[in-house]
Parts: C-alpha cells; structure tokens; sequence
C-alpha cells in the first residue's frame, strides 16, 4: 500500500484555502499525450477538489482521464464502471463497463498515442 502524506500535519502553513494536492492512482505520457487514471471502489466516492482537478486536466489538449469504479490488486481486479469526461456537458459521463471495455479504452489510446489506427467503434472517440 502507498504511503499517503498528510501535507496539512506535514506543512500546516504550506497550502491555504484548504487547498490540497492530490495524488494520481496512474498517468501515461507516450508523444506527448496522456491519460490519467483514478480509481475507486464501489464504496468510495470522489472529493469535490479532486473532481475539479481531473475536469480540468480532461480539458487540456492530448489530455484523456478515465475514472474507474473497481479494483485492481494482486488479489482480484474487476471493473463496475469506466467514466469519461464529455465536453460537451462538461462532465465526467459513464461511458462503459468491464474489465474488457477498459482494455480496449487502453488499447485505443495506446494505438492513438502511438499514431497505429484503431477502428473499434467502441472506444473510437478519445
């Protein structure tokens, strides 16, 4: 398990506004396209500041953040939900399910990230 930093015990005076940093359960950089991952179990849900720091990085260009609502150990990975941010509506939408359609998700990306083409229509928007 990760250690987890306190930065309010750690740096009281360091991070006004209530303003804390968030960490990332995963992130990719392949020519300079990235995709953020978070994940969560089906009994925890997203704070409200790390919610607006992930819209804010789906928004920037070559950006792509899924939020996941599974788990993934050694032990048992499975995946209820994969939400994906629609810019549209300026919102994270849920845009599939399983373990399956997130590798595809990660597959299309890799592909796209790569320059190779990908014609699953299931994961073609990125």
């Amino acid at each position: 398990m990760a250690h987890r930093i306190d930065y309010y015990k750690v740096f009281p005076d360091m991070f006004p506004y209530n303003i804390m940093p968030c960490d990332l359960d995963g992130i990719l950089g392949i020519n300079d396209k990235f995709i953020v991952m978070e994940w969560k179990t089906a009994t925890e849900g997203f704070k409200k500041g790390q919610l607006i720091l992930l819209k804010s990085l789906a928004r920037q260009p070559n950006f792509s953040v899924l939020l996941i609502i599974g788990e993934a150990n050694p032990d048992k990975q499975w995946v209820n939900a994969v939400y994906r941010y629609n810019k549209k509506e300026d919102k994270f939408k849920k845009a599939g399910e399983g373990m399956e359609y997130l590798r595809a998700v990660m597959k299309k990306w890799f592909d796209n990230a790569w320059g190779k083409s990908n014609t699953n229509k299931e994961t073609k928007e990125l």
